[in-house]
C-alpha cells in the first residue's frame, strides 16, 4: 500500500491518490482519491481514517482479509521511529489477524510493485479527467480498477497476456471471509493485547513526572518523585494497563495506567459500528 500526494485537479484543488497492490495475483487490490487541500498549498497528509476508508474499500471489493499489508516505514504506516511504539494503523491490522510488513529502509524496491501500479493509474484514468470533480475522478478510477483486473491484457509476467483474474482465478476465492458489517466481529481485541504485551518501553520521566508513551500528546504521570530518572514500561493484558518500573527495580511497579485511546472503538473508529460500516464499490464477478 502506498499513496501519491498533491495531484492537481482543474478546479485548483488537491488530492491524494492511494493504491494498493497485490504483487502475487498481478493486480490492483483498490484505488482511492482524497482530499489534499488547494492549489499552491503543502498537500494535506493522508490521515489514519482514510488508509482504512482504502483498505476497507479493498477488503470489501474482493470479500477477504488479506494474510499481510505492506507498506514503508513512514510514521503514518509504523508509528515514531523514536518512539518504537505501533501505530494505531499496525494495532489496527494486528485486531484484523493481519501481519503489518514494512519495507527495508533503503529499499525502494520492496514498494515497485505499487509504485508501477501509481504510474498505470494516473496514465489511464486521472491524466485527462483533471476536469472531473473528486466524486467523478473516484467513478473513473472505479471503472478503471474493474478494468484493468477483469477486463483488459496484463502486461506482468506471471499473467501472460490476459487479465489478472483471467490468470489468477485463486483471486475471486476468498480465504478470510470479509464484509464490511461484520468487520466488529473479526476483530480481537486480545490479539492487540497479546502484541503490545510482547514490548519493552524504556522512557526518561520528565520533570514534571510525566512520560510520553504511544503518540505526541500521550502522557502518563509516573510522579515528580521520579523526576529524570529513566522507567521500562510494559503493557498488562489482564487490565489493560501500563506498568511503570525503575531500571534498577524491575520488580517493583512504581505506577499502573489505564491504556489509552487503545480500545476497539478507537482502532476502528468512533463513527463506526457492526452496521455503520461504509460500503465500497463490489464489481460483479461473474
Amino acid at each position: 500500500m502506498d499513496f501519491t500526494l498533491g495531484i492537481a485537479l482543474a478546479d485548483g484543488t488537491l488530492v491524494n491518490l492511494h493504491t494498493v497492490h497485490d504483487p502475487v495475483g498481478e493486480v490492483c487490490i483498490t484505488v482511492q482519491v482524497t482530499a489534499a487541500g488547494m492549489a499552491r498549498q503543502k498537500p494535506k497528509r493522508v490521515t489514519f481514517r482514510e488508509l482504512q476508508s482504502t483498505l476497507r474499500s479493498g477488503f470489501q471489493r474482493w470479500q477477504t482479509l488479506p494474510a499481510e499489508v505492506q507498506t514503508d516505514g513512514e510514521a503514518l504506516f509504523a508509528g515514531n521511529r523514536t518512539e518504537q511504539f505501533p501505530s494505531q494503523f499496525t494495532l489496527w491490522l494486528v485486531g484484523l489477524g493481519i501481519r503489518h510488513r514494512l519495507t527495508r529502509p533503503g529499499r525502494p524496491t520492496d514498494n515497485a510493485a505499487v509504485e508501477r501500479n501509481h504510474r498505470t493509474l494516473n496514465d489511464y484514468a486521472v491524466r485527462g479527467h483533471e476536469t472531473c470533480s473528486l466524486p467523478e475522478l473516484q467513478a473513473v478510477l472505479d471503472q478503471a480498477w474493474y478494468d484493468l483486473a477483469f477486463v483488459l491484457p496484463s502486461h506482468a509476467k506471471g499473467c501472460a497476456g490476459q487479465p489478472p483474474v483471467v490468470a489468477h482465478p485463486e483471486l475471486l476465492h476468498p480465504t478470510r471471509p470479509y464484509q464490511t458489517e461484520q468487520e466488529l466481529a473479526l476483530f480481537e481485541m486480545q490479539r492487540v493485547d497479546h502484541f503490545l504485551a510482547q514490548f519493552t518501553w524504556h522512557r526518561i520521566v520528565g520533570k514534571t513526572g510525566q512520560v510520553s508513551l504511544g503518540g505526541q500528546h500521550h502522557y502518563y504521570s509516573v510522579g515528580r518523585t521520579y523526576a529524570a530518572q529513566q522507567v521500562a514500561i510494559r503493557f498488562d493484558p489482564t487490565d489493560r494497563h501500563f506498568v511503570f518500573t525503575l531500571l534498577d527495580d524491575p520488580q517493583q511497579p512504581i505506577a499502573r495506567r489505564p491504556a489509552r485511546d487503545l480500545g476497539a472503538a478507537d482502532l476502528l473508529g468512533y463513527e463506526l459500528g457492526p452496521q455503520q460500516l461504509p460500503l465500497a464499490f463490489v464489481s460483479e464477478k461473474g
